[in-house]
């Protein structure tokens, strides 16, 4: 639409606009768009083409330049060929089109969207010539005390300037130009004084549509701005307007002007740079020494240059001073406001600080220790809503120090208001602390584990206050307060039948999830466990993506996570830190994996098509629970979340044939008791053959599935179509299907399956079948058990075991012997009455 509008003025029109009511139409579409959005780079470059190829009356042509309202950073040649039109054409009315001109430039350079400044210092000379004319003395002069640099002054625009000032009179813009001469060659004006408080002619139309660029762009989410041009300057630090009354100020940055404390030829051979003239962040790197540094330190704290300035140890000591006194200053000292613009204006320029802040700390990727001395002194008095999001922007990098300090001074007041939260509000705060987590376990953890001194590494000063034996303890601390804050939204969103349930689930769930995989990527020694009654919610909802994500979990702790555990643990006890390897051990043992086991096995009960072993914590252990109908219902055939999947499955089957198949997918479904000889998740497994003879040693879940677990024999699945089903499941659900083959083997064909009475005698950790003949031949080998002569002693532990294991297999080859004579009985019974009933 926008675009056809400016066709509409480029192409559709003669050389000379006429007003009609089509100009007046599309030039109102014009204003429409410039006060919400305004334009592109390559939008703006079309409307200044317009501007100076057609003529236009007089009114139009202003309605029009004001209308130059630019979204992103503009090329200064676009700019620099708009004002070369202005100034350069004597027929143009100063107040209608050069004067609009010139503020279009002034505030481009107030909002900071010019890019490639060059070719407006190379207009220097045309607009000191232009200085004299008092219709566009004010704006000029605002536009040179932006661009003018150290190499711009000399003795001669000096004394031009000053012979303006006394043409004119002191205005506030003459004034403003003269201190930045007086900041850059105190020689040329050695008794100037600072310019008094005063407000420059802008046009309130103009600055009210950059304004609101500012406002939507400028301190959007997260504090980032999309129309930054250069090093990222914040609105206003370019200009020499000063504020001296704390109540009218539109932004807590100081400005970026300098002062040269050198005189006479000193100052004429100073080589150094005002950092406000750099254009690039690269720029500023090749430049870093012969920068000269603004008066006020905290001005640079919102450019990209910051974190390589700020950083330097003869600096740190002076902004840390300096910024804690602006935050005292500006959020405990000054009077409550007296009006509704002030309350606004005041509350508008604390938050874009707090978010200037916490952009700062992540990019430095470190913490400030006053910042978390201002958060444990605001938070005391804290309303519980006001900066919210912002204060946690802040929490989210704190240095660490002792997790009760931290939990009493910050975490505590947050969650004092937990009951007067939204669902967004809770989950905001869940992600601040992952965002904590993260932080301690990758820069902190790094930074205090470290072969040197933690303050060698530290670009601030160190607030910590533990050693690096309990760095890993704190983390741990962390994680189970993490836990303990995801339990309680959990619940509160499950007691209110919150309608975002599932949106809850998937989020805590992808916190857990991704910050378990940035520990694998960076190798930071920490198991992060999913709280049981989160992924049994996975399990129990009506979306297959949940229950996916518990697999891809699932599988990444045995894949990745647990194999990375072990090596950093090695790598440590190796290099002699035996305290922290013990801490990374203590992760995998057999005890601390036992909810793993736990949830893995809860996954089986509704993937595994044949057995399935359920531990005695087991969520369908609970008492109420009817075991029939578990075995026959929480197959995925029969699961709510895979119920658009299963018709996919039988689309374009008939109905009858679909019924027969959908009604026998879990039919091989049966389930045993616990096995406590083969866990999933363990470094040293014991494993029992049916024979009775054991064997002892480390058994992942590969080899018990598909090596030792033959032991006992696997049978084919007595459906055929089972096989197709999982198979068109995994490749829709490509985490499942991974989880299934890892903790499930395909058995060999022509197997099949005997009674659960059979099954029942057979422990193992997962899902398998077993067959009758393998069965036999176990049972003749556990009667006459062959042992080698050097272990003929045998403890009275085993005896009894291989007791109990020969008792068993004859109560069952005797179950199995009375099977075969009833049947045959029935046999005969049958034959009898049937030749009878023809005699």
């Amino acid at each position: 639409m926008m675009n056809n509008t400016i066709d509409f003025f480029l192409h559709d029109t003669c050389d000379t606009i006429v007003k009609t009511k089509e100009v007046t139409e599309q030039l109102n579409l014009l204003e429409t768009q410039a006060d919400n959005g305004g334009f592109t780079a390559a939008e703006f470059a079309k409307l200044a083409q317009v501007v100076q190829e057609k003529k236009m009356p007089a009114q139009v042509s202003r309605r029009f330049i004001l209308c130059l309202v630019p979204n992103e950073p503009v090329s200064g040649r676009t700019l620099g060929d708009l004002v070369m039109y202005g100034l350069g054409c004597s027929n143009l009315n100063l107040n209608y089109v050069v004067n609009p001109i010139l503020q279009v430039l002034n505030q481009c350079l107030d909002y900071d969207l010019v890019q490639q400044k060059r070719p407006l210092n190379a207009l220097y000379e045309l607009f000191l010539s232009e200085l004299r004319n008092s219709g566009l003395c004010d704006t000029i002069a605002l536009i040179l005390a932006k661009i003018t640099t150290l190499h711009d002054v000399d003795a001669r625009r000096a004394n031009v300037i000053k012979e303006c000032y006394n043409e004119h009179g002191g205005t506030a813009s003459l004034n403003m130009l003269r201190y930045r001469i007086r900041q850059l060659r105190p020689d040329l004006e050695p008794t100037y004084s600072p310019p008094s408080a005063g407000r420059p002619s802008i046009n309130a139309t103009l600055n009210k549509r950059f304004r609101n660029i500012f406002d939507e762009n400028g301190t959007g989410v997260g504090g980032t701005s999309g129309t930054k041009s250069g090093i990222g300057w914040e609105l206003g630090q370019l200009t020499n307007k000063l504020q001296y009354k704390d109540r009218q100020r539109q932004c807590l940055l100081p400005t970026a002007d300098t002062i040269n404390m050198q005189g006479g030829l000193q100052s004429q051979k100073n080589k150094k740079i005002p950092v406000q003239s750099i254009e690039s962040t690269a720029e500023g790197l090749l430049k870093l020494e012969k920068l000269d540094l603004p008066n006020n330190i905290l001005s640079l704290l919102p450019t990209q240059l910051a974190k390589f300035i700020l950083p330097r140890k003869d600096l740190r000591e002076r902004f840390s001073l300096n910024l804690y006194y602006t935050l005292q200053k500006e959020f405990f000292c000054l009077p409550p406001a007296k009006s509704k613009a002030e309350h606004d204006r005041k509350y508008k320029r604390q938050k874009r600080f707090l978010e200037v802040i916490a952009n700062f700390q992540t990019g430095c990727f470190h913490g400030l220790p006053v910042i978390g001395r201002f958060l444990s002194e605001y938070l005391t008095e804290w309303d519980g809503e006001t900066f919210y999001y912002e204060i946690l922007g802040l929490l989210k990098i704190v240095q660490m120090t002792n997790f009760k300090e931290i939990y009493d001074t910050l975490m505590a007041p947050l969650e004092s208001f937990m009951h007067k939260f939204t669902i967004s509000d809770k989950l905001l705060l869940v992600d601040a602390y992952f965002g904590l987590l993260r932080y301690w376990a990758t820069i902190e953890l790094s930074r205090l584990t470290t072969e040197t001194s933690p303050t060698l590494d530290c670009l601030f000063p160190d607030s910590t206050q533990i050693g690096a034996d309990e760095v890993l303890t704190q983390i741990f601390l962390l994680i189970d307060h993490i836990t303990e804050v995801t339990l309680l939204i959990l619940s509160t969103a499950r007691e209110e039948f919150s309608p975002h349930m599932v949106c809850v689930t998937r989020f805590l769930m992808d916190f857990f999830i991704t910050t378990q995989e940035m520990f694998v990527r960076q190798r930071v020694p920490v198991l992060l466990e999913i709280p049981q009654e989160l992924i049994h919610a996975d399990i129990y909802s009506f979306s297959s993506l949940g229950l996916s994500k518990v697999c891809k979990y699932l599988l990444d702790q045995k894949k990745h996570v647990m194999p990375m555990l072990k090596e950093r643990a090695l790598t440590l006890e190796t290099a002699g830190k035996s305290s922290m390897a013990k801490v990374i051990k203590h992760q995998i043992s057999s005890k601390e994996l036992t909810g793993l086991e736990v949830v893995t096995r809860d996954v089986l009960m509704i993937l595994s098509p044949t057995i399935v072993f359920k531990t005695e914590d087991s969520v369908f252990s609970r008492p109420g629970l009817n075991e029939d109908d578990l075995i026959r219902a929480l197959f995925m055939s029969e699961h709510p979340s895979f119920l658009s999947l299963t018709m996919a499955y039988f689309k374009g089957r008939p109905a009858a044939e679909a019924r027969r198949i959908w009604s026998g997918l879990s039919s091989d479904r049966v389930y045993g008791t616990q096995s406590q000889d083969n866990p999933i998740f363990s470094n040293v497994s014991s494993l029992t053959a049916v024979g009775g003879g054991a064997s002892r040693g480390r058994v992942n879940s590969a080899q018990f599935y598909r090596g030792n677990s033959r032991l006992s024999g696997l049978a084919a699945i007595s459906n055929p179509e089972v096989d197709s089903y999982l198979k068109f499941l995994g490749e829709q659900l490509p985490d499942i299907g991974t989880f299934f083959y890892e903790f499930w083997c395909r058995p060999e064909p022509g197997r099949s399956i005997v009674s659960s009475a059979a099954t029942e005698a057979t422990e193992s950790s997962g899902v398998f079948t077993m067959d009758t003949n393998r069965f036999s031949e176990n049972t003749t080998t556990a009667r006459k058990p062959i042992l080698n002569p050097k272990s003929a002693t045998v403890s009275s532990k085993k005896k009894r075991k291989i007791d109990t294991s020969q008792d068993r297999n004859k109560s069952l080859r005797k179950n199995c012997l009375e099977n075969i004579i009833n049947i045959l009985v029935y046999n005969i019974i049958i034959k009898l009455s049937y030749y009878c009933f023809r005699l």
